[in-house]
C-alpha cells in the first residue's frame, strides 16, 4: 500500500513540476524578446546540480538585442556530456529578465528531452 502512496505522490509531483516549468517556459515566451543569435565558443562553469558539484559546458552567442547592438552572453542552457550546439551555429533565442534562453528547448516535449533528441 505505501508503495502506491508513493508512486501517487511522486507521479502527482513529476505532473506540478512539469507544469510550472511549461507555465514558466510560456510566459517566458510570451514576455521575451525573441532575436538570433551565433554560437561563438563554450566555456566550463563548475556548477552544483542536485546537491553535486560538476563541470558543464555552456554556450557563449553573440546576439543583437532590443536596441540592436551586437551583445555577447551565454545561454541558460548547459550540457556536461554531448554538445547540443556547434561553433557557428545560428540559433533562436529569448532574452527574458536578463537571460538568455534557447527558445527550440520550450517547444521540445518531456521523451525529446529525455531521448536527447535535437531540433
Amino acid at each position: 500500500m505505501s508503495a502506491i502512496l508513493l508512486g501517487v505522490s511522486c507521479g502527482l509531483f513529476i505532473g506540478l513540476f512539469l507544469w510550472i516549468n511549461r507555465k514558466t517556459g510560456q510566459e517566458i515566451l510570451k514576455e521575451g524578446f525573441h532575436t538570433w543569435a551565433v554560437v561563438i565558443e563554450y566555456k566550463t562553469e563548475f556548477v552544483r546540480v542536485a546537491g553535486s558539484w560538476t563541470w558543464l559546458a555552456y554556450p557563449q552567442v553573440d546576439y543583437i538585442s532590443e536596441r540592436g547592438q551586437l551583445k555577447h552572453s551565454r545561454l541558460k542552457y548547459a550540457s556536461s556530456e554531448r554538445l547540443l550546439l556547434s561553433i557557428g551555429d545560428e540559433i533562436e533565442v529569448v532574452l527574458h529578465k536578463g537571460e538568455l534562453y534557447f527558445k527550440p528547448l520550450f517547444s521540445q516535449s518531456l521523451w525529446e528531452l529525455l531521448e536527447g533528441e535535437t531540433f
